[in-house]
């Protein structure tokens, strides 16, 4: 076997040999000769060279890309890149509004909000987060008759003091307001003094008393509300939602105090945050058909909910130790399903979900890799730190079109020969911080269109340099090792 000259593609990481036969066995014995003095030199972002001698170095340089040891060379510095996580879903958990014609006034102290401040047809959007506002009248932005945005977050009023109307607006953003708690005997039957009948998003997060949802008739077209982070909202009266907020569709209550969340008819809701809220007790009605997001991470939670229409849930971070076939069956519409950082000691069994597309159960206790029935929709399966030592290959079958595998933080020291047959669509593995010696152990030369191979922190010493080291990864692959 002879060494081999190699021209690289840094984005790709594709080797090719170069060079006549007589030139590589030249190259053989000057890297015998000479493999003490090697001098590793970065250049920027591009591959790495190693200079062979200062006189060899005009006419035989070896290149060698991101890929491949820390042995070949005691100061070789690789390229690092992180690994995707995959159990990220946006939750949009703020409000985000496009650019246009605004007045920013944000934290400059002002206290109080002349009539006629801002006059002028094309503005949409004002700013006065930050300032010491304690009243906002009911025609302060009389003359801003296009206003669409308005954000008071972080002043001191109350609501008593709240009397603006304007039929244009779309967004008020209400967050954190600095005035102080309220403690009426009568705020259960107190009326809002607003009349917003066109706002359709209301951020009013860390709410300083009850929350009533009876309140959300002064907002008809509302369809979604962030009321999250409030130590006050302990209960939600979810009869109301049906009552007042027939709109509605995006509902935020994380981070409150709420203890126990019972729907029996939740309006038209399709989205429902409740993530970091202490749940004793939740349940929705199973046969309701319009909620197809849930997330309900971090909620003490022991038990899965069981919701038909559901397409995305998110119960990572909980306290649960098994999810049953029988539960299962009753979510066939299920797309997303996040279980990380639960006790779970065996996986799920979902093959007959046909429309899962990511699976993740990331941080679970899972050992178990027997009698395994996944799904052949599955594009996405996160199995990292789990403490998996050996997978079998025959556990593997009917995932043809898995793009994305994170086995990272387990205990695996070797792969099955055979188990590419089986994910035949892979491009991005991460076998970062195992027990691999060798790349030949990793098994991964058979995936003909993976792209991305993550395997730093395992215990790969060295690798051989009389072995053809092209051989061991796909034509296309970038190998990752720091």
């Amino acid at each position: 076997m002879f060494y081999q000259r190699y021209s690289t593609n840094v984005q790709t990481g594709r080797l090719g040999p170069t060079g006549t036969k007589k030139q590589r066995y030249a190259l053989l014995h000057l890297l015998t000769f000479i493999v003490d003095v090697m001098e590793l030199e970065e250049f920027g972002d591009g591959p790495f060279i190693l200079v062979l001698s200062e006189f060899w170095a005009r006419r035989t340089i070896v290149v060698f890309t991101l890929i491949l040891t820390r042995a070949l060379c005691s100061r070789l510095s690789l390229i690092s890149k992180d690994f995707k996580d995959i159990d990220y879903i946006d939750k949009q958990l703020y409000v985000t509004y496009s650019d246009v014609e605004s007045v920013n006034l944000a934290g400059l102290g002002i206290e109080n909000i002349p009539q006629g401040m801002v006059r002028s047809n094309s503005v949409r959007s004002i700013s006065l987060p930050e300032n010491k506002i304690r009243e906002v009248g009911r025609h302060i932005f009389d003359e801003t008759p296009n206003l669409e945005y308005l954000n008071l977050a972080g002043n001191s009023i109350s609501i008593d003091d709240l009397e603006i109307e304007h039929e244009n607006l779309k967004v008020l953003i209400f967050d954190f307001q600095k005035s102080a708690e309220v403690t009426d005997s009568n705020l259960l039957t107190k009326e809002l003094k607003i009349r917003l009948p066109n706002v359709e998003v209301l951020s009013w997060k860390g709410l300083n008393h009850e929350l009533l949802l009876s309140w959300m008739k002064f907002f008809p077209k509302i369809a979604t509300a962030y009321l999250s982070d409030s130590n006050y909202i302990q209960m939600v009266n979810t009869s109301a939602i049906a009552d007042n907020a027939f709109n509605l569709r995006n509902f935020h209550l994380e981070r409150n105090i709420i203890d126990e969340f019972v729907m029996d008819a939740p309006g038209n809701i399709e989205e429902l945050y409740l993530d970091e809220n202490p749940l004793k007790y939740f349940w929705i009605n199973p046969n309701y058909q319009s909620l197809k997001i849930l997330s309900l991470s971090n909620c003490l939670l022991s038990e899965m909910p069981v919701i038909f229409s559901l397409q995305v849930l998110d119960i990572s971070h909980n306290e649960i130790r098994s999810v049953t076939f029988d539960v299962l069956q009753h979510m066939p519409l299920l797309k997303y399903l996040n279980l990380n950082n639960n006790k779970l000691t065996t996986l799920p069994e979902v093959h007959h979900l046909n429309k899962l597309e990511t699976l993740s159960l990331g941080n679970n206790l899972i050992s178990n890799m027997t009698d395994i029935f996944m799904t052949n929709s599955l594009k996405m399966l996160n199995l990292k730190g789990n403490n998996i030592d050996n997978i079998d290959v025959a556990e593997w079958w009917q995932l043809d079109r898995l793009e994305y595998l994170d086995l990272s933080h387990n205990k695996l020291n070797s792969l099955p020969s055979k188990w590419h047959r089986s994910m035949p669509m892979l491009k991005y593995l991460n076998l970062e911080f195992n027990n691999f010696v060798s790349l030949e152990n990793v098994q991964i030369h058979n995936f003909v269109d993976l792209r991305d191979l993550y395997i730093k922190s395992n215990n790969i010493t060295h690798i051989d340099l009389n072995q053809n080291i092209v051989r061991l990864v796909p034509k296309r692959c970038t190998v990752y090792m720091v």
